[in-house]
């Protein structure tokens, strides 16, 4: 009776059974004192969380094969859920894959992004949409086939900033 009332998903398959949704991949978690997964994919190109971004990058990539999304919001409900994580590494896969690869940067409440790909954060999307700098928030991430428009300093109403038409306007262009 407790196994028939148990709702833990412990496999793909069962996310896949009850939301009706299709997983991409999984990455394992790394355990030891010097697994850093935010370089993991650059120091350890050919180690097997490489490889599980790589299959996560095909899969996003044939998702529809005849038109590959060229925009993906990769967001989430919690703080810590590995959203910069994610969106770095598969930044990573993309750009050794031959692909031109932009980072915008949304989290204007918890910047992370910045710090983990060596980038100044003094200038970039908060200020941009605030009217206090120019459109050259296009920085390019050094040794890597990467750009990245940082978030910038912290802004008071970023919810405001993120809705508002000049977002929407920088998102067609950088398209």
């Amino acid at each position: 009776f407790i196994d028939y009332l148990d709702n833990t998903i412990r496999q793909p398959k069962d996310l896949e059974g009850r939301f009706a949704v299709t997983v991409l991949g999984a990455v394992d978690e790394l355990r030891g004192d010097n697994q850093d997964i935010e370089t993991f994919i650059k120091k350890q190109p050919l180690s097997p969380t490489a490889e599980c971004y790589r299959l996560i990058r095909t899969g996003l990539l044939l998702s529809s094969a005849e038109h590959p999304p060229k925009t993906m919001l990769v967001t989430s409900m919690e703080a810590q859920d590995g959203k910069s994580t994610t969106t770095v590494n598969l930044a990573r896969t993309l750009a050794q894959g031959g692909n031109s690869v932009l980072i915008v940067d949304c989290d204007l409440r918890r910047p992370r992004i910045h710090s983990l790909l060596g980038v100044d954060n003094s200038v970039g999307l908060s200020r941009f949409l605030a009217g206090n700098c120019g459109p050259d928030i296009v920085f390019q991430v050094p040794d890597e086939d990467i750009f990245l428009v940082p978030s910038g300093p912290v802004p008071p109403d970023p919810a405001e900033l993120l809705g508002s038409r000049k977002m929407k306007e920088l998102v067609d262009q950088m398209q």
